[in-house]
């Protein structure tokens, strides 16, 4: 790892044992720094007896502006941890400055009382599904859910899928953006995280475009695209939960998003259409990259696959842009039967 990463892991007493250990062990050996921190220094044993940690941080002798992000483990640690607010404003900072933030088990109870969850898509231990969707949290009983960067899981079972997917998302840089260059072709689980952040996005994009269209039949299209897009999400998260063995990759925020959306279809028709264009190239240059790069056979058949939608995409918006020249004021758009639609 190039440049190396930190992450705070906060425990307490009658920590879950595995979940408490697994993961420190698996980023160290992976080269990643990795601090035990709780209330104060000293030994804390596992809810079972199976695991002591000895701790040499007390959260008063850190700063959370030194990590890259943070562990919660669950156990009975968390419902002691969320009680103090030393734990719970130190836990606000990753969520507050998109810092990975990782949690199993109880340890969303933590999440929770940052008061920072609504909206956001998670999983857990079963027996705080019922807390999370109090606090305003999307529960789904997934493996592993990753919500930008959220991540959580649900049991000691789900802690190789857990694990992995803090790695992956320090690999990625932390942060993945729709404009990242950080998703690499070797690397088929970040390009995957990528494009489905691009399609969320293009989706949102041409569903608010067909909203504030004042044409039938260019709202149609719009709707036509947008619809396209949500497939390519669920394809692309579908393809990654199967890699991963269970991970489900999602961006409330980017569905939430619609501001930037509003501010284009403001603007003239074949001003909105170049916009569209230029994030179809960049999706069809990520997608065209990884399939040149990849060296697995059926997972370049999928980035050929999708590149070559992107590159329909780009054909049939620029037919529209072309339709706009100054002789021409109704866009093929319009002249086009919403019915014809399969052949656009």
């Amino acid at each position: 790892m190039a440049d190396k990463k930190r992450l705070a892991f906060i425990i307490a007493e009658n920590f879950q044992d595995e979940e408490g250990v697994s993961p420190f062990k698996f980023l160290k050996k992976n080269g990643v720094e990795v601090d035990y921190i709780a209330l104060k220094p000293g030994k804390y044993k596992g809810k079972y007896g199976r695991e002591t940690v000895d701790v040499k941080l007390g959260f008063s002798d850190v700063s959370a502006e030194n990590y890259d992000g943070i562990i919660i483990p669950g156990g009975a640690a968390p419902e002691y941890l969320r009680v103090h607010d030393i734990a719970i404003n130190f836990t606000r900072h990753f969520i507050e400055n998109e810092k990975i933030v990782a949690a199993i088990c109880h340890g969303p109870q933590v999440l929770i009382s940052t008061g920072l969850m609504g909206g956001v898509c998670m999983t857990s231990y079963v027996g705080i599904r019922d807390d999370l969707k109090f606090a305003g949290a999307r529960y789904s009983d997934e493996t592993t859910l990753q919500d930008g960067n959220i991540i959580t899981a649900r049991t000691p079972d789900d802690l190789d899928v857990f694990n992995q997917a803090i790695l992956g998302e320090l690999l990625s840089g932390g942060k993945l953006s729709v404009k990242s260059g950080a998703a690499k072709a070797d690397r088929p689980s970040s390009v995957l995280k990528l494009s489905i952040c691009k399609e969320i996005t293009a989706n949102v994009f041409y569903t608010e475009m067909a909203k504030n269209s004042t044409s039938e039949n260019v709202s149609s299209k719009f709707m036509f695209l947008a619809a396209n897009e949500k497939d390519h999400v669920g394809y692309c998260q579908g393809l990654l939960k199967k890699m991963s063995g269970g991970l489900l990759y999602t961006n409330t925020k980017l569905f939430m998003n619609k501001n930037f959306a509003k501010d284009v279809s403001n603007l003239p028709l074949k001003d909105v259409l170049n916009y569209a264009l230029d994030a179809e190239r960049e999706s069809y240059a990520i997608y065209n990259d990884a399939a040149k790069k990849t060296k697995d056979k059926s997972i370049k058949k999928i980035w050929e696959m999708l590149a070559d939608e992107e590159k329909h995409h780009m054909q049939m918006i620029d037919t529209e842009i072309k339709s706009t020249e100054p002789h021409s004021l109704s866009s093929a758009l319009e002249m086009i039967p919403y019915d014809m639609q399969d052949q656009w």
